[in-house]
Protein backbone atom coordinates (compact mmCIF):
# COMPACT_ATOMS: atom_id res chain seq x y z
CA UNK A 1 0.00 0.00 0.00
CA UNK A 2 3.25 2.26 0.78
CA UNK A 3 3.98 1.74 -2.55
CA UNK A 4 1.23 2.78 -4.23
CA UNK A 5 0.47 5.86 -2.35
CA UNK A 6 3.79 7.03 -2.94
CA UNK A 7 3.32 9.08 -6.17
CA UNK A 8 0.44 10.57 -5.19
CA UNK A 9 2.54 11.82 -2.06
CA UNK A 10 5.08 12.89 -3.97
CA UNK A 11 2.71 15.19 -6.40
CA UNK A 12 0.90 16.39 -3.01
CA UNK A 13 4.50 17.26 -1.71
CA UNK A 14 5.48 18.91 -5.51
CA UNK A 15 2.27 21.35 -5.21
CA UNK A 16 3.02 22.55 -1.85
CA UNK A 17 6.52 23.19 -2.73
CA UNK A 18 5.61 25.23 -5.60
CA UNK A 19 2.44 27.11 -3.52
CA UNK A 20 2.20 30.86 -3.79
CA UNK A 21 3.50 31.70 -0.19
CA UNK A 22 6.39 29.70 -0.48
CA UNK A 23 8.08 31.04 -3.77
CA UNK A 24 6.72 34.25 -2.71
CA UNK A 25 9.61 34.02 0.13
CA UNK A 26 11.63 33.26 -1.81
CA UNK A 27 11.75 35.95 -4.08
CA UNK A 28 10.69 34.10 -6.97
CA UNK A 29 7.00 34.38 -8.59
CA UNK A 30 4.17 32.56 -6.97
CA UNK A 31 3.11 29.50 -9.08
CA UNK A 32 -0.67 28.50 -9.97
CA UNK A 33 -0.91 24.70 -10.29
CA UNK A 34 -4.28 23.64 -12.36
CA UNK A 35 -5.08 20.01 -12.38
CA UNK A 36 -6.07 18.55 -15.72
CA UNK A 37 -8.53 15.44 -16.46
CA UNK A 38 -6.72 14.27 -19.65
CA UNK A 39 -3.75 12.81 -20.13
CA UNK A 40 -0.72 14.16 -20.52
CA UNK A 41 -0.10 13.06 -24.29
CA UNK A 42 -3.09 14.25 -25.65
CA UNK A 43 -3.36 17.68 -27.75
CA UNK A 44 -5.73 19.68 -25.42
CA UNK A 45 -3.60 18.70 -22.61
CA UNK A 46 -0.71 20.51 -24.32
CA UNK A 47 -2.59 23.22 -25.98
CA UNK A 48 -4.13 24.02 -22.53
CA UNK A 49 -1.04 24.00 -20.82
CA UNK A 50 0.87 26.72 -23.17
CA UNK A 51 -2.25 28.49 -23.06
CA UNK A 52 -2.56 29.05 -19.97
CA UNK A 53 1.22 29.29 -19.39
CA UNK A 54 1.26 32.67 -21.78
CA UNK A 55 -2.24 33.73 -19.14
CA UNK A 56 -0.79 33.63 -16.32
CA UNK A 57 2.46 35.33 -17.67
CA UNK A 58 0.59 38.26 -18.42
CA UNK A 59 -0.81 37.75 -14.28
CA UNK A 60 2.87 38.11 -13.01
CA UNK A 61 2.66 34.17 -12.23
CA UNK A 62 4.25 31.08 -13.05
CA UNK A 63 1.90 28.30 -14.27
CA UNK A 64 1.78 24.39 -13.88
CA UNK A 65 -0.35 21.78 -14.75
CA UNK A 66 -1.25 18.37 -13.59
CA UNK A 67 -2.87 15.39 -15.63
CA UNK A 68 -5.48 13.24 -13.14
CA UNK A 69 -8.25 11.69 -13.33
CA UNK A 70 -11.57 13.62 -12.86
CA UNK A 71 -12.50 12.45 -9.41
CA UNK A 72 -8.97 12.84 -8.02
CA UNK A 73 -8.68 16.19 -9.72
CA UNK A 74 -11.46 17.15 -7.75
CA UNK A 75 -10.39 15.36 -4.86
CA UNK A 76 -7.20 17.94 -5.03
CA UNK A 77 -9.75 20.89 -5.35
CA UNK A 78 -11.29 20.12 -2.41
CA UNK A 79 -8.07 19.79 -0.17
CA UNK A 80 -6.38 22.87 -1.70
CA UNK A 81 -3.54 21.53 -3.19
CA UNK A 82 -5.13 22.90 -6.68
CA UNK A 83 -6.00 26.66 -7.15
CA UNK A 84 -7.73 25.25 -10.36
CA UNK A 85 -9.25 23.37 -13.38
CA UNK A 86 -8.22 23.01 -16.99
CA UNK A 87 -11.49 22.88 -18.05
CA UNK A 88 -15.24 21.53 -16.86
CA UNK A 89 -18.82 22.07 -18.11
CA UNK A 90 -20.52 25.01 -16.87
CA UNK A 91 -22.94 22.60 -14.69
CA UNK A 92 -24.51 25.05 -11.61
CA UNK A 93 -24.84 24.39 -8.95
CA UNK A 94 -21.68 22.10 -9.60
CA UNK A 95 -23.14 18.80 -8.52
CA UNK A 96 -20.24 17.39 -6.43
CA UNK A 97 -17.94 20.70 -5.20
CA UNK A 98 -20.62 23.46 -5.39
CA UNK A 99 -17.68 25.62 -4.13
CA UNK A 100 -15.80 25.27 -7.18
CA UNK A 101 -16.05 29.31 -8.57
CA UNK A 102 -16.59 29.29 -12.36
CA UNK A 103 -13.93 31.97 -14.52
CA UNK A 104 -17.47 32.93 -16.93
CA UNK A 105 -15.06 32.74 -20.32
CA UNK A 106 -15.41 29.65 -22.08
CA UNK A 107 -12.19 28.37 -23.71
CA UNK A 108 -13.45 25.64 -25.84
CA UNK A 109 -16.31 23.03 -26.78
CA UNK A 110 -16.56 19.20 -26.69
CA UNK A 111 -19.18 16.89 -27.52
CA UNK A 112 -20.46 13.03 -26.37
CA UNK A 113 -20.38 10.41 -28.19
CA UNK A 114 -21.53 7.08 -28.17
CA UNK A 115 -18.44 4.07 -29.30
CA UNK A 116 -19.70 0.23 -29.74
CA UNK A 117 -18.69 -2.66 -31.25
CA UNK A 118 -21.36 -2.97 -34.03
CA UNK A 119 -20.68 -0.94 -36.77
CA UNK A 120 -25.12 -1.26 -37.69
CA UNK A 121 -25.40 2.70 -38.66
CA UNK A 122 -28.77 3.92 -37.44
CA UNK A 123 -28.74 5.38 -33.61
CA UNK A 124 -28.94 9.18 -33.15
CA UNK A 125 -29.84 8.82 -29.92
CA UNK A 126 -29.66 6.80 -26.15
CA UNK A 127 -33.55 6.96 -26.47
CA UNK A 128 -32.66 4.29 -29.87
CA UNK A 129 -30.71 1.94 -27.97
CA UNK A 130 -32.85 -1.48 -27.03
CA UNK A 131 -33.79 -2.27 -23.51
CA UNK A 132 -31.37 -3.58 -20.99
CA UNK A 133 -27.92 -2.29 -23.24
CA UNK A 134 -24.87 -1.97 -20.86
CA UNK A 135 -23.32 1.40 -20.76
CA UNK A 136 -20.81 2.99 -19.24
CA UNK A 137 -19.97 6.03 -18.73
CA UNK A 138 -17.02 8.19 -16.64
CA UNK A 139 -17.95 8.39 -13.18
CA UNK A 140 -17.26 12.07 -12.01
CA UNK A 141 -18.79 13.25 -15.53
CA UNK A 142 -21.94 14.86 -14.76
CA UNK A 143 -22.80 14.91 -18.15
CA UNK A 144 -22.77 11.41 -18.86
CA UNK A 145 -24.55 10.57 -15.32
CA UNK A 146 -27.26 13.06 -16.40
CA UNK A 147 -27.68 11.34 -19.53
CA UNK A 148 -27.89 7.86 -18.50
CA UNK A 149 -30.13 8.62 -15.79
CA UNK A 150 -32.85 10.39 -18.53
CA UNK A 151 -32.89 6.39 -19.66
CA UNK A 152 -33.99 3.94 -17.25
CA UNK A 153 -34.03 1.19 -19.43
CA UNK A 154 -30.52 0.71 -19.93
CA UNK A 155 -28.11 -0.61 -17.62
CA UNK A 156 -25.48 2.08 -16.51
CA UNK A 157 -21.84 1.14 -15.39
CA UNK A 158 -19.66 4.13 -13.93
CA UNK A 159 -15.55 3.11 -14.91
CA UNK A 160 -13.03 5.51 -13.65
CA UNK A 161 -11.94 6.54 -16.90
CA UNK A 162 -12.46 6.62 -21.33
CA UNK A 163 -9.64 4.24 -21.10
CA UNK A 164 -11.01 1.76 -18.82
CA UNK A 165 -14.73 2.13 -20.24
CA UNK A 166 -13.37 1.66 -23.91
CA UNK A 167 -11.24 -1.50 -22.94
CA UNK A 168 -14.20 -2.68 -21.29
CA UNK A 169 -16.43 -1.81 -24.64
CA UNK A 170 -13.26 -3.85 -26.76
CA UNK A 171 -13.38 -6.63 -24.40
CA UNK A 172 -17.51 -7.47 -24.62
CA UNK A 173 -18.24 -6.54 -20.43
CA UNK A 174 -20.53 -3.37 -22.02
CA UNK A 175 -22.53 -2.91 -24.98
CA UNK A 176 -21.66 1.00 -25.40
CA UNK A 177 -19.33 3.83 -24.08
CA UNK A 178 -20.64 7.09 -23.42
CA UNK A 179 -17.68 9.36 -23.05
CA UNK A 180 -16.39 12.55 -24.61
CA UNK A 181 -15.16 13.69 -27.59
CA UNK A 182 -11.74 14.48 -27.22
CA UNK A 183 -10.68 11.48 -24.11
CA UNK A 184 -12.53 9.11 -26.81
CA UNK A 185 -10.30 10.27 -29.45
CA UNK A 186 -6.94 10.19 -27.39
CA UNK A 187 -7.77 6.56 -26.40
CA UNK A 188 -8.42 5.33 -29.34
CA UNK A 189 -5.23 6.65 -30.75
CA UNK A 190 -3.18 5.90 -28.40
CA UNK A 191 -4.72 2.09 -27.84
CA UNK A 192 -4.52 -1.07 -30.03
CA UNK A 193 -8.02 -3.16 -30.06
CA UNK A 194 -8.28 -6.11 -31.66
CA UNK A 195 -12.00 -5.49 -32.11
CA UNK A 196 -13.33 -2.69 -34.36
CA UNK A 197 -14.45 0.31 -32.27
CA UNK A 198 -17.11 2.41 -33.99
CA UNK A 199 -19.09 6.03 -33.05
CA UNK A 200 -22.14 6.25 -33.67
CA UNK A 201 -23.39 9.89 -32.58
CA UNK A 202 -22.10 13.21 -31.63
CA UNK A 203 -24.44 15.03 -29.10
CA UNK A 204 -24.62 17.36 -26.33
CA UNK A 205 -22.04 20.12 -27.51
CA UNK A 206 -20.54 21.56 -24.33
CA UNK A 207 -19.06 25.18 -23.15
CA UNK A 208 -15.74 24.18 -21.44
CA UNK A 209 -14.65 27.21 -18.85
CA UNK A 210 -12.24 26.92 -16.41
CA UNK A 211 -12.74 26.73 -12.90
CA UNK A 212 -10.97 28.01 -9.76
CA UNK A 213 -10.98 26.78 -6.02
CA UNK A 214 -12.49 28.47 -3.33
CA UNK A 215 -8.71 29.95 -1.90
CA UNK A 216 -8.08 31.22 -5.79
CA UNK A 217 -11.19 32.84 -6.49
CA UNK A 218 -9.76 36.38 -6.15
CA UNK A 219 -8.12 35.44 -9.76
CA UNK A 220 -11.60 35.03 -10.91
CA UNK A 221 -11.32 38.75 -12.61
CA UNK A 222 -7.93 39.16 -13.76
CA UNK A 223 -8.12 35.49 -15.33
CA UNK A 224 -11.43 36.09 -17.44
CA UNK A 225 -9.49 39.30 -18.82
CA UNK A 226 -6.15 37.65 -19.23
CA UNK A 227 -7.74 34.68 -21.49
CA UNK A 228 -9.90 37.15 -23.18
CA UNK A 229 -6.97 38.92 -24.30
CA UNK A 230 -5.06 35.79 -24.95
CA UNK A 231 -8.22 34.59 -27.36
CA UNK A 232 -8.15 37.93 -29.08
CA UNK A 233 -4.19 37.71 -30.02
CA UNK A 234 -4.47 34.44 -31.26
CA UNK A 235 -7.46 35.54 -33.13
CA UNK A 236 -9.54 32.87 -31.86
CA UNK A 237 -13.09 32.49 -30.37
CA UNK A 238 -12.35 29.12 -28.31
CA UNK A 239 -9.05 27.49 -27.66
CA UNK A 240 -10.36 23.86 -28.88
CA UNK A 241 -13.50 22.71 -30.78
CA UNK A 242 -13.66 18.81 -30.81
Amino acid sequence: MALALTPWLLLFSMCLAASPELNETMGGRPIIVFGCSVSANNQYYEQAESFYRKVFTKLGYRFSMLSLPRTRELAELKKGQLEGSCGRRFSPPYAVFPELVRVPVAIGTLSQVLLSRDATPGIPSLSDLPDGKRIAYVRGGITATEFVNQYPNLDPIAVVDAEVGIKMLAAGRVDYFLGISITTRDVLTRLHFDQKIYQHVQMNKLEIYPYLAPKARYLVEPLENAIKQQLLEQQKDYLFEF
